[in-house]
């Protein structure tokens, strides 16, 4: 049987450190969700998004997280960009002689 952590309150865990924020988790999740599929695969998507991550972690006013995760949703959006070019270069090189 799994062994099954307690819920603890957003506000501090038993380290004495404060939980990740939701918004925060959700981006980070994002990150992993497109990485999968990003030309330089998940392991260089995964590295500098913790280097992201870590530069930020300090941040505890609301305003500012949302800002810091406005500026990652953004940078989310260049990742699909990126993805959606290699894709269209790659089905173009495949399909049109050239």
């Amino acid at each position: 049987r799994k062994h099954l952590r307690p819920l603890l309150p957003l506000s501090s865990t038993r380290t004495g450190r404060c939980a990740m924020h939701p918004l925060v988790r959700d981006l980070y999740k994002r990150f992993l969700f497109v990485g999968r599929d990003y030309p330089g695969g998940l392991d260089l998507v995964r590295r500098k998004a913790k280097e992201g991550f870590r530069q930020n972690a300090l941040l505890a006013d609301e305003v500012e997280i949302k800002r810091a995760v406005a500026r990652g949703r953004w940078m989310v959006r260049e990742l699909h960009g990126v993805i959606k070019l290699r894709k269209y270069r790659d089905m173009k090189q495949r399909f049109y002689d050239q």
